[in-house]
């Protein structure tokens, strides 16, 4: 009985809605020492599991962007980016929004797209990489150049 009652504890523990393992202790989103400091940040509760075993589709991404991280060794994570000249920003500028389901990279111009895959890179740096994959804290990071 003690046996069947561990293998369901051990069952439950990993069956999350979206089949992600819980996530070790991290920090959430706007407390990661960023450098330079964007501009705003903020967490939010969740969590984006990037499973090691997985093959993620970046045919949506920024090759320049791809590129950069697959140059860091971050080449297989869940990644969309826009590029919209209707943003009235600075082309640096971006939005980063981690998410359960994914990153996303919104920028007025390519530079910010590769700005924020800077950022991202800095972000992954400082969260959990354990055997079974990376845990990024969800959140958004707004930056632009200062004035």
């Amino acid at each position: 009985m003690r046996s069947l009652l561990f293998v369901l504890l051990a069952v439950s523990c990993f069956a999350c809605g979206d089949g992600a393992p819980p996530p070790p202790a991290m920090a959430p989103l706007n407390a990661l020492p960023l450098d330079p400091l964007p501009f705003e940040m903020s967490g939010r509760e969740g969590y984006l599991w990037i499973d090691p075993a997985a093959k993620y589709d970046l045919s949506g991404a920024d090759a320049g962007a791809v590129d950069y991280l697959k140059s860091k060794g971050y080449g297989n994570i869940p990644l969309t980016t826009y590029v919209d000249e209707e943003l009235m920003l600075p082309d640096e500028a971006y939005l980063l929004d981690i998410s359960p389901e994914g990153i996303t990279i919104t920028s007025p111009a390519p530079v910010g797209v590769l700005t924020a895959a800077k950022a991202l890179v800095q972000i992954i740096d400082l969260s959990p990489n354990t055997g079974r994959g990376i845990f990024l804290p969800a959140g958004t990071v707004l930056d632009q150049p200062m004035q």
